[in-house]
């Protein structure tokens, strides 16, 4: 029975192509754009500016007066603002210059240490050689006396043994006493070596910061031009 409906095939259309030809197209020049300059003109340039467009507009008196107000109060600013900026900067170049000044000082006074202390290595050094060499002849003595007791009697009397002793404690004691004071003289020498050290790179350090002091105050006169 005919149903009235196509036996042929249905065939699905492509949907409508858009059409782009009114689409504007973007160019490479819309990225490559070079960016404003920035307006570099201070207020007071500004302002002068606008005062001499008014005046050739033939802007009214009142207004160009007032232009002329704020130039005077601009300007007016201005050399308080850059007053205070000498001020400032001034106040800061004297407090660079006392820290110099201490630090100038302060490496002075290490400078004198460290002579002192080297000056005090070279006596403690002559008197500890003195000192080394006489004891020496101390210790000879003391051999001395332990080898020759004053007898040849492999049977000597109790005088004679108490004679030998008394001098020997004689010799001994005066050992004793060189020995410690060469103890001392080796231990002040030593200390003084470290003090004499230690000033020396206590003085490096300090004339580091005298360096950085002196560019920092370098830099501020400079700023302050």
């Amino acid at each position: 029975m005919y149903t009235g409906r196509s036996l042929a095939p249905q065939i699905e259309l492509p949907p409508m192509v858009p059409d782009f030809s009114n689409v504007p197209v973007i160019s490479y020049s819309d990225f490559d754009r070079e960016p404003a300059k920035p307006d570099t003109r201070s207020l007071g340039q500004r302002l002068m500016e606008t005062r001499y467009e008014m005046i050739n507009a033939a802007a009214p008196p009142e207004s160009v007066a007032h232009c002329d107000q704020l130039l005077a109060g601009y300007y007016d600013l201005e050399g308080r603002i850059d007053a205070f900026i000498s001020e400032q900067s001034q106040a800061h170049i004297t407090r660079l210059e006392q820290k110099r000044a201490a630090i100038w000082a302060e490496c002075r006074k290490l400078e004198d240490n460290a002579t002192a202390a080297q000056d005090e290595i070279a006596r403690l050094n002559a008197t500890t050689n003195a000192s080394g060499q006489a004891l020496v002849e101390w210790r000879g003595k003391m051999a001395n006396a332990n080898n020759n007791p004053g007898f040849n009697s492999r049977f000597p009397s109790d005088t004679e043994i108490a004679n030998w002793n008394e001098k020997r404690s004689a010799v001994r004691g005066e050992l004793n006493i060189r020995e410690s004071q060469h103890r001392d003289l080796q231990k002040a020498l030593s200390f003084a070596q470290l003090q004499e050290t230690a000033a020396a790179q206590e003085l490096n350090e300090l004339v580091e910061k005298l360096k950085q002091a002196d560019s920092a105050l370098v830099a501020a006169k400079q700023q302050a031009k």
